[in-house]
């Protein structure tokens, strides 16, 4: 089965016909939504034969600051506590769980990834940040340089690293090749990275595979 993993914008359902005319094979709602109804959507996807994904991010204040990367994964291990006491059944496979922090501090990342693996250290996790970021995860590896020691040990927290290819604006498309090459450069094995598709730009990338944002993009 393809990754054609889409995310759903808050307070949302599923379009099915968008869903089912970009084939995509898996849907993630935000942690922000209302509990039952992110339970309810993720129950009717998973009916669907479909993969169920919820994400948090960095930057929305719910009792943790930005560069608080601990905090960050903190609260979304209560939110995913929230959805089993609401009657999601829970696994390390579902619902996967996308950590979206676009910090470029790496003991702000270390510190999300360190906590996280504390509280979920077997599920299926990925971490979505800007592209073109691996400048500052560390040089660019050859035979006598090494993987720097973040990219060393991000790669130990086994999350799948899944680079922007688009401005915040949205008024840029990139390219996927070049975005994932920035961080296999770096040490990262390109068998964890996996793009970040403006969803309003996938007729321009046949036969991607990755992540879409949003499906509200899909025209």
């Amino acid at each position: 089965m393809r990754m054609r993993f889409l995310w759903v914008d808050a307070g949302n359902d599923p379009d099915w016909a968008k869903v089912s005319r970009e084939g995509m094979t898996g849907l993630f709602f935000p942690l922000l939504d209302d509990t039952r109804d992110i339970v309810r959507r993720l129950n009717d996807t998973k009916a669907r034969g479909l993969i169920g994904g919820v994400y948090g991010c960095w930057n929305w204040n719910q009792g943790y600051t930005e560069t608080d990367g601990a905090g960050f994964a903190e609260w979304v291990d209560r939110r995913l506590k929230e959805l089993v006491a609401a009657g999601l059944v829970l696994s390390a496979r579902s619902p996967r769980v996308q950590l979206n922090n676009e910090r470029h501090e790496r003991a702000v990342i270390l510190a999300m990834l360190r906590r996280w693996r504390e509280l979920r250290p077997k599920h299926s996790t990925s971490w979505t940040m800007e592209g073109g970021q691996g400048g500052w995860m560390g040089p660019i590896v050859s035979g006598s340089t090494p993987p720097s020691d973040f990219v060393t040990e991000v790669i130990s927290h086994r999350v799948r690293l899944v680079p922007q290819l688009y401005n915040g604006a949205m008024t840029e498309t990139w390219d996927p090749l070049t975005y994932t090459r920035d961080l296999t450069r770096r040490g990262f094995p390109e068998a964890l990275v996996s793009p970040f598709y403006d969803a309003g730009a996938l007729d321009a990338f046949r036969g991607w595979e990755g992540f879409a944002f949003t499906m509200g993009r899909i025209r």
